[in-house]
């Protein structure tokens, strides 16, 4: 008899990760429910720990003990920091332990709906298989609440910033910074959020995407999908926007020995840089939420925003989907990447060509619009008509924000250097 899908070492890692850390503590109440662990014992523990937290007790090694009399129990507990896990791979963990309890459900649903199709007494059995297929694919985590425990919760994390603050402790940014002046008052991007940057071709819309990437880098690793480029021409935009020096010069080496001396010192400081590039070409969104918890796991880091460049270079999931019905499962694919993972995902896309290049572009020249527009939660269009000049004035049109304004904010494009700036530290042009 084969032995259903299970991991040993997953459930243990989680559960002593949800000793060392208050914070690996909620994501394992918040994402796992006692039926996803497989073995009795782990789910003891699972169920002490949610006790302990409920009755506002401290979650540790000793009140654990304290809690169970079970020598079975006390003896598994003292056992799951033989190896020592790592709180910040809780996600990970978390992860593997709902894959695995989906397919026992699965596994189970069909063992269910097959004895069904052989029993002649049983009504509309497909029917009622399918149903219960479907009920398997559950949304994973605590999706329902009350609006007064998420206000509860929403007041605490203000209250405890708020303190912090008084006592001079720096707080680290809530949302992402895309390192804009002015936009950035404007424009929020926070856990969950799908937001897309659509511009013309040649626009500008990479060297946007990197400047915020190496922005947001600042504060939390940033994982950075480049599947129009490949990585060393990513380096050599990074070269580019750290030195100010031309990223031909740069690749054709006509540099004096000063610029050369920049060039070194960008490369010597790019080891305290937080971005990670993948240039695999033809990726869809399945392996990029694959590639994200397993670099996450493997550098105990949590990501800050995922950045992928560009949506029409990502391969659909049904190798049969075309066109418009291809980026529609992709545009939905990512937003549930966003939501599942909890993180912000920035997706750089291209608009389509105007008869009149001077025109600004609306939400309708996204390619295949209707599904983007509404998955979307920010949608930001870059207008930069006079593409052939080295400096020219950039507009970014905020057309679409869920929690909060839109507007217009205007920028200055260096094109040799690609990177943009603000209009008021060149003056008026």
């Amino acid at each position: 008899m084969r032995v259903l899908p299970h991991s040993e070492e997953f459930e243990r890692a989680a559960l002593a990760a949800a000793l060392l850390s208050e914070g690996a503590m909620h994501t394992l109440l918040e994402a796992v429910e006692v039926s996803d662990l497989y073995f009795p014992t782990h789910r003891v523990v699972y169920n002490t720990i949610k006790k302990l937290h409920h009755d506002n007790k401290p979650v540790d090694i000793t009140h654990l003990l304290e809690a169970n009399s079970d020598p079975e129990i006390k003896i598994l507990v003292t056992e799951l920091f033989d190896h020592l896990p790592s709180a910040h791979g809780m996600a990970a963990y978390c992860q593997r332990i709902l894959e695995l309890s989906e397919r026992r459900r699965a596994i189970d649903a069909l063992q269910q709906s097959l004895d069904e199709l052989f029993d002649l007494e049983v009504d509309d059995p497909a029917q009622k298989a399918q149903a219960r297929i479907l009920s398997v694919f559950r949304v994973k985590g605590n999706a329902s609440r009350e609006l007064a425990s998420l206000v509860e919760d929403a007041y605490g994390r203000t209250a405890e910033a708020y303190q912090a603050r008084l006592r001079g402790e720096h707080i680290s940014a809530a949302h992402v910074s895309t390192g804009l002046a002015d936009m950035d008052e404007a424009l929020t991007i926070k856990r969950g959020d799908m937001v897309v940057i659509g511009a013309r071709p040649s626009a500008g819309k990479t060297s946007v995407g990197l400047q915020i990437a190496l922005n947001a880098a600042r504060e939390k690793p940033v994982l950075f999908f480049s599947l129009e480029e490949p990585g060393n021409q990513i380096a050599d935009r990074y070269l580019t926007a750290i030195t100010g020096i031309s990223m031909r010069r740069i690749q054709e080496g006509r540099l004096s020995v000063e610029e050369m001396s920049k060039v070194a010192e960008a490369q010597a400081t790019v080891d305290y840089v937080n971005l990670v590039v993948n240039d695999t070409p033809g990726l869809r969104v399945s392996d990029m939420r694959s590639i994200a918890l397993r670099l996450q796991s493997q550098r105990n880091q949590e990501w800050g925003a995922i950045m992928i460049d560009h949506m029409i270079k990502v391969r659909g999931e049904n190798p049969a989907a075309q066109g418009h019905q291809k980026l529609t499962q992709v545009s939905q694919d990512i937003k549930n990447m966003a939501r599942s993972l909890r993180i912000p995902v920035i997706v750089l896309t291209q608009l389509r060509r105007p008869q009149d290049e001077t025109a600004e572009p609306n939400m309708s020249d996204l390619r295949e619009s209707g599904s983007i527009e509404e998955d979307a939660d920010s949608i930001l269009l870059i207008h930069r008509p006079q593409r052939d000049n080295n400096y020219s004035n950039a507009k970014f049109l905020l057309k679409k924000q869920r929690t909060g304004p839109c507007g217009t904010f205007e920028y200055l494009f260096q094109a040799d250097k690609m990177r943009f700036m603000p209009i008021k530290s060149f003056g008026t042009l």
